[in-house]
């Protein structure tokens, strides 16, 4: 079965290619806990700066979806408390 439910996470043009990168490790951490890690539930693939998930499931697909929007509305409100509690644990340390 093929991943046919897509979400775009469209990244903000002043991000640095570092952040970029970091949030791309931190979509797809967040892509693993939805699906539970279970293989092949989700694909994932860039064009320079946005990123683009494939789940097999609509339902993984609208929760992950509400995670980045959560956690980008967080971050645009500046609350950093409540942005790290949306985190995976692994996303707490940049390095």
């Amino acid at each position: 079965m093929a991943n046919n439910y897509t979400y775009i996470v469209h990244s903000n043009d002043k991000q640095s290619l570092e952040e970029h990168i970091y949030f791309a490790r931190v979509w797809m951490d967040v892509a693993d806990i939805i699906t539970k890690g279970q293989d092949n539930r989700w694909t994932f693939k860039t064009d320079c700066k946005d990123l683009e998930f494939a789940f097999k499931n609509k339902l993984h697909r609208d929760r992950f979806a509400k995670r980045v929007n959560d956690i980008h509305m967080a971050i645009r409100k500046k609350n950093h408390a409540f942005a790290c509690a949306l985190l995976p644990p692994k996303a707490y340390s940049r390095s």
